[in-house]
């Protein structure tokens, strides 16, 4: 994690093969650059994989998470969230289907039900109020995506609960088939 000439060597190394050396939680490991990849099959690839490759290459840039604690705010989680979905109705036909479905899925749930480092609910077990003006922020911007819709559920069942968790929540969240960042180390990137 010291900047030396080694890790300057393999920092070099890795970028001209298309990774990039990360760091996280006192490890090293090599992470595909998105980037570079954009940039090495620009033209060659097909509209939906350009796209996917540049949401990717995006999202790299910032850091999405870092000892279960997000690094983003709450309203870019939720962008983040709504732009696979969109990528998801534009193109049903991706080859890579179960990607954008995975990061969906992943910033989704996080955003419902936070993690261990970035809660959603305080210390006496209510929503905490960034997080509900998020979440009104987000359904009032995209009303017409099934995230806001299942948002929106959310806020109700949380505001018929005193804006505190409930089994509710849980049934809806696993209908869903959304599961709780709890406990989870999602990928930082």
């Amino acid at each position: 994690m010291q900047d030396t000439s080694t890790s300057r060597q393999l920092t070099t190394l890795l970028a001209k093969h298309g990774f990039a050396l990360e760091y996280s939680e006192g490890n090293a490991y090599a992470d595909e650059d998105m980037s570079y990849w954009a940039r090495f099959f620009d033209g060659a690839l097909t509209p939906a994989m350009q796209r996917y490759v540049g949401l990717r290459a995006r999202e790299q840039a910032t850091r999405f998470s870092e000892d279960a604690r997000l690094q983003i705010s709450w309203d870019e989680l939720a962008g983040r969230a709504v732009r696979w979905e969109q990528f998801t109705d534009s193109y049903p036909d991706f080859s890579w289907k179960d990607a954008p479905r995975f990061w969906y899925n992943t910033y989704l749930s996080t955003y419902l039900t936070g993690m261990d480092n970035s809660t959603i609910f305080s210390d006496s077990g209510t929503l905490e109020p960034e997080v509900r003006t998020s979440y009104e922020r987000l359904v009032a911007q995209y009303p017409r995506t099934r995230t806001a819709q299942l948002v929106a559920q959310c806020l109700t069942l949380l505001k018929q609960n005193g804006y505190r968790r409930s089994a509710a929540i849980d049934s809806l969240l696993r209908e869903h088939h959304l599961v709780s960042m709890l406990g989870v180390q999602p990928p930082i990137r």
